[in-house]
């Protein structure tokens, strides 16, 4: 036998060879199709009559459903930056994709209800220390379109608003304009402006997007892409039957393009991994778990719907003469002095008119008969005190440094900790302050450490941090040592006997700290040594005192506003004035149950009739002075509209005084206009025919803004704009026209396309909300059944 082996071996190893690879062969393919059904599911049936299996969808689904800019939003690996923003750019912004929606309502409105209902309940960021920090004032200084935009967005954030889809649009656009990365360098940089505030550190690692959205699948959904999916796959079809055509060549150059681009900007990501452009594009394939040659044919695809839509808004032609003509009559320009009142006195809603109030009622004398008058003197430093100490500061400019103590825990290791726990002399102490281990033996360390193994484990932790606690109590060298290590900061510092915003941790009350640094050295002073102070035993502070006011004063307006102090007494005398006024009116300060409703569901009712004389005072000024027209417009004002009217007697008077060439320094400096030179064309804030017709050497009206922001001008004389300006200016009006043409011509050809491909039920989200059970052996799927499937 085992010479036949011999003799025949080599027959026999050929045999066996080809049966292992055709039994390999045969069932290896047979286990693939058994494992992937669903890859080769025909999902819809395009409008030419092409099926589309699933797999194609979800690779056109993976590539577009993140863009080159999201990599603001992760600040790492992730994002495809393949992608140029084809749904930013050529849905979204143009308008298709609000026009996609509409059609398609019930495959879209679960996703987005899921989402309304997190995002009501989403808190945007406000600094811990200055109620002045926050987004939306955030937003405010850099974007405030971004602001207007997360407005309306509240107000339509309801999926029965048919307005509620483009609100949510337009903030989704705003917000990539504006990222999270943005929104953090803006926040660190209010920060830094405001004297006294402590960083907050939570600001070098929370998310700060949106939302906590990131990608245009958490703004709208997984079914909106996959509709846009669908779209562009359609339109590709569309644009080939008109007869554009999009080689492998042009679509891979794009893509390299696209790489290019983003490699350059992305250089100086740390995490970036790789060596050059190449190593970095064919990550982003491995990653997306694509090879080129889909990724080449899915941007085909992309570049055919583009193409047939660009050929659409490019037909339109915009005429230039219309705009010639503007452009001459805008040549004329007017040169004199602007008034404005400084951005700390405009008042752009109710609340603020309220802490404006408060603050004057508490820093000045005011009759009766001088409800809009600003006062020339404020009451002495001694009388404000009196009522409101928190208002009064002492400045100093002092050399800082900080070291927290809790910090120091960390140089006690763990064994360091257990043996302190276990010494003689700190293990009564240790009993006293956890009355569980006075219950178990502890006679000898052995013990003792049994004793405290057996504890539970956040009983544990607390003895252990208890120890540390003490342990670095026993060491103030470390303390020391931290403190020559700190960072010096040299800032000015106001300090009251009701601190409760300074730039030192707990401190409530500055009174001692007051005394400590009135009796210090500067400085300059050879003989000075710095003061440790702390005020919770945890922050402490080396402390050099580099100069000092020699009294104290009164907090501005602002400073009291920022602070948040007047937002501490306005809501304290709104709470006294709501006991005095709920008698009058119970119908409406009682619940059903005749209980009293809290301030929190009333506080618009009670700051109404708390400042009822102050709001008829402000619109009967306003109708007084205003022109008809205008003060028509403005009938039954709401409290937020008459709040930035507050100071408009203020400015014409102002501008009464320059008129008659009287004294316009005002003794108080906060009330002082700012005064700036400027030349305005008519395209100017605030310019309008009127001020044209004035001519040389006459004064505008007061102009009023609902930002509260009040100016009027000083026109010295009218003249003219460089042609090159108005040529530049001619050229970007040109092109915003033909935009905007350009994409209404798009959408009216959207509609027509999406009517089209309705008919054909060309597209279906059906397969999504089918079973495992539902989907058979994944090809027997019938085409037809499938696309009449159709969402509607």
């Amino acid at each position: 036998m085992l010479e036949f082996f011999r003799k025949h071996q080599k027959y026999i190893y050929f045999i066996v060879t080809v049966a292992i690879v055709i039994s390999f062969s045969f069932f290896g393919t047979y286990g693939a199709i058994e494992k992937n059904p669903i890859r080769d599911q025909v999902v819809f049936t395009a409008v030419d009559g092409t099926s589309i299996r699933h797999n194609e969808l979800e690779e056109m689904v993976v590539f577009i459903s993140t863009d080159n800019q999201d990599k603001l939003l992760f600040r790492q690996w992730g994002p495809n930056f393949l992608n140029d923003g084809v749904i930013q750019k050529d849905l979204l912004a143009v308008g298709l994709a609000q026009i996609l929606a509409s059609q398609y309502p019930v495959d879209l409105n679960q996703d987005l209800q899921s989402r309304i209902d997190r995002e009501k309940n989403y808190k945007l960021y406000n600094h811990p220390q200055a109620k002045f920090i926050t987004t939306e004032n955030a937003w405010s200084y850099f974007a405030p379109n971004l602001k207007e935009s997360y407005n309306q967005f509240l107000l339509a954030n309801s999926l029965s608003d048919p307005d509620a889809f483009d609100a949510r649009v337009q903030l989704y656009l705003s917000q990539k304009e504006f990222p999270a990365s943005y929104l953090s360098n803006a926040l660190n940089y209010l920060e830094r402006q405001q004297n006294g505030v402590r960083h907050d550190a939570n600001l070098d690692r929370i998310d700060l997007s949106l939302f906590g959205h990131h990608t245009v699948v958490d703004w709208f959904g997984p079914h909106f892409v996959r509709l846009s999916a669908q779209f562009i796959i359609n339109a590709a079809k569309v644009a080939e039957k008109k007869g554009y055509y999009v080689s492998k060549d042009e679509a891979l150059a794009e893509i390299l393009r696209n790489a290019q681009l983003s490699y350059q900007q992305n250089l100086q990501n740390p995490r970036l991994g790789v060596a050059n452009s190449t190593e970095y594009y064919n990550e982003q394939l491995r990653l997306m778990g694509m090879d080129q040659n889909i990724a080449v044919k899915v941007w085909q695809q992309v570049m055919l719907f583009r193409r047939l839509f660009s050929d659409v808004g490019n037909s339109v032609l915009t005429d230039a003469l219309p705009y010639q003509r503007f452009s001459s009559y805008a040549k004329e320009s007017l040169q004199g002095t602007s008034y404005a009142l400084p951005k700390e006195l405009q008042l752009n809603n109710f609340r603020s008119l309220q802490k404006f109030e408060t603050y004057l009622n508490a820093v000045s004398k005011r009759s009766d008969d001088e409800t809009l008058v600003l006062p020339k003197a404020l009451l002495s430093v001694s009388e404000v005190a009196k009522r409101n100490p928190q208002l009064i500061q002492k400045r100093y400019t002092l050399e800082i440094a900080e070291a927290n103590k809790d910090a120091l825990q960390a140089k006690v290791s763990l064994r360091d900790t257990w043996n302190w726990e276990v010494q003689d002399k700190n293990w009564e102490t240790v009993k006293t302050r956890f009355p569980q281990l006075a219950l178990k033996k502890g006679d000898t360390q052995d013990e003792r450490f049994a004793a405290l193994d057996s504890l539970e484990d956040s009983v544990r932790g607390q003895v252990d941090r208890y120890s540390r606690e003490a342990l670095v109590q026993e060491h103030p060298e470390w303390l020391k040592e931290a403190l020559d290590k700190a960072r010096e900061r040299t800032l000015p510092v106001g300090l009251s006997s009701k601190e409760t915003n300074s730039v030192f941790a707990g401190l409530e009350n500055g009174d001692e700290l007051i005394v400590k640094l009135d009796n210090a050295p500067l400085k300059s002073d050879p003989a000075a040594a710095p003061l440790i102070f702390t005020a919770d035993d945890r922050h402490y502070y080396r402390i050099f005192v580099i100069d000092r006011a020699p009294n104290e004063e009164i907090l501005t307006f602002s400073e009291a506003s920022r602070a948040g102090i007047l937002d501490d007494m306005v809501d304290r005398d709104l709470k006294v004035h709501y006991i005095k006024i709920r008698d009058s009116n119970t119908a409406a300060y009682q619940n059903a149950d005749q209980t009293w409703k809290s301030l929190e569901q009333v506080e618009d009712q009670v700051a109404e009739n708390k400042y009822a004389k102050v709001l008829k005072a402000i619109e009967a000024d306003y109708v007084k002075r205003a022109d008809s027209s205008e003060s028509d417009q403005k009938s039954k004002m709401s409290p937020d509209a008459l709040a930035s009217l507050r100071l408009y007697a203020y400015m014409n008077q102002a501008k009464e005084n320059l008129q008659k060439d009287a004294q316009t320094t005002s003794p108080v400096a906060q009330w002082e206009l700012v005064k700036e030179e400027k030349v305005l064309d008519r395209t100017s804030r605030g310019v309008d025919q009127e001020m044209f017709a004035l001519g040389a050497d006459k004064w505008s009206k007061v102009d009023t803004l609902p930002n509260g922001d009040l100016s009027f001008f000083y026109v010295k004389q009218v003249g003219g704009k460089a042609d090159d300006v108005i040529n530049t200016a001619l050229v970007k009006k040109v092109e915003a026209a033909h935009q905007l043409l350009s994409d209404e011509a798009q959408r009216h050809y959207m509609g027509s396309l999406l009517g089209e491909i309705k008919v054909k039920g060309a597209i279906s989200l059906a397969y999504m909300n089918r079973t495992p059970d539902d989907q058979g052996a994944g090809t027997g799927v019938d085409p037809d059944v499938e696309s009449d499937a159709g969402s509607n």
